[in-house]
């Protein structure tokens, strides 16, 4: 059976591209314009890949977030209380997940949830339509802003409050976080690509969405947020002077460079979009949660257990093997002691015949002591 590629899927507004991982590194198959014949391009790419397992980033701005407090169950309680409350709030679209934000410390320790959906199911129909058509083995469809806490973890940024601004598909994601975990999060048009462009809207952008935090009661009045912005560092000046820092925000520029080495990408990024640092950051740390339901899963599922059967045969086999040549040795190591078994057995017989002619002669033969006896 042939080996399983890892394939990422990078969905945008309005178009969607198609990458292959390896090494370190992405490799740019595809790009399929939404349309008809954008989505027929991409079932025939899908057909020319059939042993491969796919990933799909989206970033699409009809995102639902909301904050939910359940009891402190396990297993099946808990799994259909959240499939009810996922219901309540997201009715009409498959396209759900829920991210535990840990236990309250009372003692009823109640389960804090972020509920998250995509909420424009028919725009991702067309591109889910041609992976089932194709049975291909989707391992889960995630957003860019589950891999935000992953980015600044592995960054080793630890606020408690915080903003992360990045650039990606002509559109700028502002995502919020509380002790790394994501709250809320947001997409802008970019207007103006430009260095100036970039830099105005990245000031601009953090702004409007602490007044949108601060209305929502998300946090306080006048509380102090770091916004993070990742940024190429032919940005970085532009962004100094238009990102000023204020009493109750403060911007930090992180590196896209360096954050593509220390994430393990090996090709450095060539301008301030994210595109790549978030495909790859995807591939290495995939978050748990996603948003494929099981039966878009299916073929994803049938081929682990396919792996882990041919996984399970091969270690079976090799077990069998050991065992055969432990039992080959031994059969072996026992022929060569009977072998030396009987060659001392022939030599001491030589030796006694040896012997037994040394011995004096009888005065007569043994039959007539019988009948002297």
């Amino acid at each position: 059976m042939p080996l399983r590629t890892r394939r990422l899927l990078y969905l945008g507004t309005h178009q969607l591209v198609t990458y292959r991982w390896q090494a370190g590194t992405l490799h740019d198959e595809g790009r399929f314009i939404a349309g008809p014949e954008g989505y027929a391009a991409f079932a025939a790419y899908l057909r020319e890949h059939p042993h491969s397992v796919y990933r799909l980033l989206a970033n699409v701005a009809e995102e639902g977030f909301q904050s939910e407090t359940i009891p402190y169950l396990h297993g099946r309680d808990r799994q259909v209380v959240v499939e009810r409350k996922l219901g309540q709030y997201f009715f009409g679209t498959g396209l759900t997940c829920a991210q535990s934000l840990g236990h309250e410390k009372t003692k009823r320790k109640d389960e804090r949830l972020l509920l998250c959906a995509l909420t424009n199911p028919a725009f991702f129909a067309p591109s889910l339509a041609a992976l089932s058509a194709a049975h291909a083995a989707l391992a889960g469809i995630h957003s860019v802003p589950q891999l935000a806490p992953l980015l600044l973890r592995k960054l080793r940024i630890g606020n408690p409050r915080c903003l992360l601004l990045s650039i990606q598909d002509q559109s700028i994601r502002q995502s919020y976080l509380e002790d790394g975990e994501l709250q809320f999060s947001r997409l802008a048009p970019l207007q103006n690509s430009s260095q100036a462009g970039i830099a105005q809207a990245f000031a601009a952008e953090a702004i409007k969405l602490q007044q949108y935090l601060t209305s929502q009661r998300l946090i306080g009045r006048n509380q102090a947020l770091t916004a993070y912005v990742v940024a190429h560092p032919a940005a970085h000046k532009s962004i100094a002077a238009s990102c000023i820092d204020t009493p109750s925000l403060s911007f930090v520029v992180i590196d896209s460079v360096d954050a593509a080495q220390r994430t393990g990408l090996k090709e450095a990024p060539r301008d301030s979009f994210s595109d790549r640092l978030l495909l790859n950051l995807l591939h290495s740390t995939p978050p748990a949660q996603q948003f494929a339901s099981d039966d878009l899963r299916h073929p994803y599922h049938l081929d682990l257990l396919r792996g882990a059967l041919l996984g399970g045969g091969a270690l079976a086999l090799s077990a069998c093997l050991l065992f055969t040549g432990q039992q080959l040795y031994a059969r072996h190591e026992t022929q060569a002691q009977s072998a030396d078994l009987r060659a001392e057995a022939l030599l001491a017989r030589q030796r006694y015949d040896d012997i037994a002619r040394t011995f004096p002669p009888l005065p007569t033969d043994s039959g007539a002591l019988r009948r002297i006896i």
